[in-house]
């Protein structure tokens, strides 16, 4: 039988609240069975507890990288790195809902282009799958969806499911291909994501002209603010 021996370790200033060493680029490994490269993680993520922030560690030296605050006061829940379209992405996900992602750099572990985007008002919990070829997330919360990338921009997409999703598994077996297993509060689901290339456009008729749009991200609806010409 194989075993499990520590190489190395470190302490940290606060407890570790999620953790991820997702890999993002192939490594110098030993092959598979069939001579493929097995890929390595060269980098560690871990969301702390106390000062909400996400740390980048190097691997195996776990030695520090980078240190970045998520603000707020909700810990993260679920952190994961990913690769799309090419680009290297770090995502946090917190325990109110919000979603907070950088651009994360493989060769420093230095973080930017922070953004926040809410999703839901429920813990987030991060999920990678692979959809026709590209790499996409399920972030299972009270409003689960699905992110993506299309032209290099991370774009989300809500999944048409009444019930919250507690955990998503990709399955793959003969007559359920490519399709992912939910955990919903009234039972399992299985099934397959729609073509999130395409937005669901939806036309709203004015009967006026629209002159002004505002977003509430709070209540999480639009204003309209219309102008109607007709007979004095």
């Amino acid at each position: 039988l194989g075993s499990l021996q520590a190489t190395t370790q470190t302490d940290l200033d606060y407890e570790a609240a999620c953790v991820d060493i997702t890999p993002l680029a192939a490594g110098d490994d030993e092959g598979g069975a069939e001579g493929a490269a097995v890929p390595r993680a060269t980098l560690a993520a871990v969301g702390m507890w106390t000062d909400q922030s996400v740390r980048v560690l190097e691997l195996p030296s776990l030695r520090q990288l980078t240190t970045a605050e998520l603000g707020g006061d909700t810990i993260p829940r679920s952190v994961l790195m990913c690769d799309l379209e090419g680009a290297a992405y770090l995502m946090c996900a917190l325990g109110d809902g919000n979603l907070v992602n950088f651009a994360l750099d493989t060769a420093s572990g230095a973080l930017s282009d922070r953004k926040k985007v809410s999703l839901g008002t429920q813990p987030i919990t991060l999920r990678a799958f692979s959809s026709k070829g590209s790499t996409n997330i399920f972030a299972s919360s009270d409003r689960p969806t699905v992110i993506y990338s299309s032209n290099r921009k991370v774009l989300y997409s809500n999944v048409n499911l009444s019930d919250a999703v507690s955990h998503m598994c990709p399955f793959n077996v003969g007559p359920f291909p490519d399709s992912l297993a939910l955990a919903t509060g009234g039972g399992l689901t299985v099934g397959t994501i729609d073509d999130i290339q395409k937005l669901h456009i939806r036309t709203v008729p004015l009967g006026e002209q629209p002159r002004r749009l505002a977003h509430s991200e709070r209540e999480r609806c639009f204003a309209v603010c219309t102008l109607a010409f007709g007979d004095a």
